[in-house]
């Protein structure tokens, strides 16, 4: 690569760093010139792990850190996709799939984007292999409604491993007789409005949600994400200090709808401990 490529394909990977794309990019010459953090994050390496920069893409993804990640079947797929676009000006620019990937020792499907580059005049720049979950756009949806921190801090727990880290549970008291006594859709309107303001105070206090069971919901702040035992204590013991407050505005939204339903009538039970040795992943 040299002259105007250099140029060409900076933008490009100006572009793809800055929308935080898990993509290669691949240069004229069939090499590999980038790839960007969220793929490395993908493939479990780091800034430092040699993925084969500058080095032609047959040679690259036989390299431990790409086989490890791609499947047999997606090597062939992006070799036989990657070939004529670098090769042909003639070839369709675009093409979408499904390729299997091995992450976290699991195969998982994901959809691979590949846009061929071209200069002005049509000849070939390169190509930009992205890849992309196979989920559908109202999952996704959700998913982004979530607190990214808080994802970002489930996923570096990926490996299972013991972790010391205080442990948080929370229920709405006597939910029971609240259920006979609120209409269906109230009730669980309720639920969800506690469950979600827990979640948000644990997220806003660095820990991560743990599961929600019925009424009640569990949460962790794990030594490692706070710094020191106290801190992750500390953070837990603030979630606890916040949530009656939060709860309580749950409750007078509903009231102001109309609902028979006041902050005495939803209180929580509320559980700490801290675990030196959870294993947790």
């Amino acid at each position: 690569m040299g002259g105007d490529d250099d140029g060409a394909l900076g933008d490009v990977l100006t572009a793809l760093a800055e929308s935080r794309a898990a993509a290669q990019v691949v240069d004229a010459e069939g090499r590999l010139a980038w790839v960007s953090e969220q793929m490395l994050l993908l493939a479990g390496a780091d800034a430092g792990t040699d993925v084969g920069i500058g080095h032609h893409v047959d040679e690259v993804l036989e390299r431990p850190v790409w086989r490890e990640l791609l499947t047999a079947g997606a090597v062939e797929t992006l070799r036989a996709e990657l070939h004529p676009r670098l090769t042909d000006p003639d070839t369709t620019p675009l093409w979408v799939l499904a390729i299997d990937l091995q992450v976290g020792a699991r195969r998982r499907a994901v959809g691979l984007l590949g846009v061929a580059l071209r200069h002005p005049d049509g000849t070939p720049l390169g190509a930009v292999p992205g890849y992309a979950p196979l989920l559908p756009a109202r999952v996704l949806a959700l998913v982004s409604e979530g607190d990214e921190a808080m994802f970002t801090r489930m996923a570096d727990l990926s490996a299972p491993a013991q972790r010391p880290a205080a442990v948080l549970f929370a229920d709405v008291d006597g939910s029971g007789p609240l259920s006979r006594r609120l209409p269906t859709p109230v009730y669980f309107e309720l639920i969800r409005g506690v469950t979600t303001a827990f979640d948000a105070l644990v997220a806003r206090h660095g820990g991560i949600v743990g599961k929600h069971a019925g009424d009640g919901a569990s949460a962790y702040f794990l030594r490692e994400s706070h710094g020191s035992d106290a801190a992750a204590a500390l953070a837990a013991l603030r979630t606890v200090q916040g949530l009656a407050d939060a709860v309580a505005g749950v409750v007078a939204e509903l009231a102001d709808t109309g609902v028979d339903l006041r902050p005495e009538d939803c209180r929580m039970n509320v559980g700490a401990h801290w675990g030196a040795d959870l294993f947790i992943g």
